[in-house]
């Protein structure tokens, strides 16, 4: 791959140089991007990650692991609604001997499946694929995501759901009447910057698995 995408290699651009550039972008999210581009000829939608995909990649279960194995079990679950007509994500998170496993459902309205919407075609493979929840409507319908949480609160023990005031007043509200633990986290650097780096922490050194959905990786 390195000498088709390097036509010069040996010339101008030697193995040794390769390797070590490799070597860096398999360790830093920020190296990344730049060997891509510059040296495997792969165009990628931003200057830089704050995730090392490399790392995130080899977290991927060996062998089919399905949500329902944890049945009964403590999680925690994060809601990011977005907005109306954005990707909404549920991510509920068990931890089993420092293993953090996550499984991600992601809802979308069905308008964005038409074409001319922004990445409908990406949208539309994943719905096909069963990696999209598509709600009727040109915006999301909550309904769904409370439905969903609602057989979370029966299927296991859900120590508590974070959640953005800003996107989710009302439903936080339906929930906590239901029984379910809201707690809010209000999106700034305070709040979301260790947590961030915790979590980094945690995929570089391993501790997390979850199931290849194309959706939670992008």
């Amino acid at each position: 791959v390195w000498r088709k995408a390097n036509p010069n290699l040996g010339v101008s651009v030697f193995e040794d140089g390769l390797a070590t550039r490799c070597s860096q972008a398999q360790k830093n999210a920020a190296s990344q991007s730049s060997f891509l581009t510059k040296r495997l000829n792969v165009r990628v939608g931003a200057g830089s990650a704050y995730f090392n995909l490399f790392a995130w990649d080899k977290l991927r279960y060996d062998s089919e692991l399905f949500i329902e194995a944890f049945a009964g079990k403590p999680c925690v679950i994060g809601l990011d609604l977005a907005t109306h007509i954005d990707i909404a994500a549920k991510v509920n998170i068990f931890t089993v001997n420092d293993i953090d496993y996550l499984f991600g459902k992601f809802y979308l309205p069905e308008d964005s499946l038409e074409k001319g919407n922004p990445n409908y075609d990406v949208y539309r493979g994943w719905a096909d694929d069963g990696y999209l929840t598509i709600t009727t409507g040109n915006i999301i319908d909550f309904a769904y995501i409370e439905r969903d949480l609602l057989e979370d609160r029966d299927r296991f023990q859900v120590r508590e759901v974070g959640y953005d005031q800003a996107q989710a007043t009302q439903l936080a509200t339906r929930m906590l009447e239901a029984g379910l633990p809201m707690v809010k986290v209000p999106q700034n650097v305070m709040q979301m910057s260790e947590p961030m780096k915790e979590l980094n922490s945690r995929i570089l050194a391993g501790k997390a698995r979850h199931d290849g959905n194309p959706v939670m990786t992008w």
